[in-house]
């Protein structure tokens, strides 16, 4: 998308761009293009519970499909440049199950949880002026991943464990597998031709984490508390669909958190206050090459924050009823 008039060297290696309106204050655009989604989802959940007086059993169930069709007009302006369309599906089970139980002084839960996650993508461009590097009008580039893959297992427990009436000690850790396999196809056409492959290629990736949590919360009356987390966190890597066999890495994350919680004028009103710190590893950021967009791993990035909740209920009575 331009936002400033096109230099002379790309009107010499795009002759199109000469004289097109280029929007160029916020919230502009010159696009003359249909610019559509239809978006269709549905979804499905099971949650069944057992009872074991001092135990309990629950298994979640979820299946969820979801379809996508787009139309952007892509180069935003007044001619047609490169209209694009997008069509994806995506099918995704999962399947939960896990035990909770109070031991003495000690509350805990410990399950498994697997995901199956398929989706099919394609993502086109038609240059009906030509384009610096496929020149013939009506060439075509399109972006294919039929299907990719992922599934992910894991086993998780999380204990709170009472040390006196007002103090606890919290605990938690996750073990999980990720396995990402992508079928991935580029092409593009010289001219209103057939499509030739760019690449064709078939890529497959595992990761492995370990993410655990402790922390401890104190109440300093029966409306009030004060907690401190430390935790770990971690989302997969995988491959960039516009790219051929273009990996990223895993995101790793440790959040350091402290608050303060507060129940106020009998539970009618609230007010919490939190500090927190994220230090991230390979944070995963959408970055965009030419028409094409990948994902990319920056090194380190860090977030600090306070945030501030505070909510408050009022009873109304109704003026001839009296009732609430």
């Amino acid at each position: 998308t331009l936002t400033s008039a096109p230099s002379a060297a790309s009107v010499a290696e795009n002759p199109f761009l000469a004289g097109v309106l280029v929007p160029t204050g916020p919230r502009e655009t010159a696009a003359n293009g249909p610019v559509n989604t239809d978006r269709d989802f549905g979804q499905a959940t099971a949650t069944l519970t057992w009872d074991l007086g001092s135990a309990q059993l629950k298994s979640i169930t979820a299946y969820s499909v979801l379809k996508d069709h787009v139309l952007n007009d892509e180069d935003s302006l007044d001619i047609d440049a490169f209209p694009a369309e997008g069509r994806s599906r995506a099918r995704t089970f999962s399947q939960e199950l896990n035990a909770s139980a109070t031991i003495g002084h000690v509350e805990g839960v410990v399950g498994a949880f697997y995901m199956r996650d398929t989706n099919s993508s394609f993502y086109g461009y038609v240059f009906p002026l030509g384009i610096n590097g496929l020149p013939v009008p009506g060439s075509q580039l399109t972006f294919e991943a039929r299907p990719s893959t992922a599934k992910t297992l894991a086993v998780f427990t999380d204990i709170t464990a009472r040390v006196s009436d007002r103090l606890r000690i919290l605990g938690g850790i996750r073990f999980s597998r990720d396995d990402i396999t992508l079928v991935q196809r580029n092409s593009y056409s010289w001219g209103p031709t057939a499509l030739e492959s760019l690449c064709s290629v078939t890529a497959s990736t595992k990761f492995d984490s370990t993410t655990p949590r402790l922390g401890v919360q104190y109440d300093v009356s029966d409306d009030s508390n004060l907690y401190a987390t430390y935790s770990k966190g971690f989302k997969a890597g995988g491959f960039s669909g516009a790219g051929c066999d273009e990996a990223y890495n895993p995101e790793k994350l440790t959040s350091y958190e402290f608050g303060w919680k507060n129940r106020l004028a009998g539970g009618s009103a609230m007010l919490n206050v939190t500090a927190f710190y994220y230090d991230y590893t390979n944070l995963q950021l959408s970055q965009t090459i030419g028409l094409a967009s990948f994902i990319a791993n920056a090194a380190k990035a860090e977030v600090k924050g306070v945030e501030v909740e505070a909510l408050a209920a009022r009873t109304w009575k109704h003026p001839t009823t009296g009732e609430s």
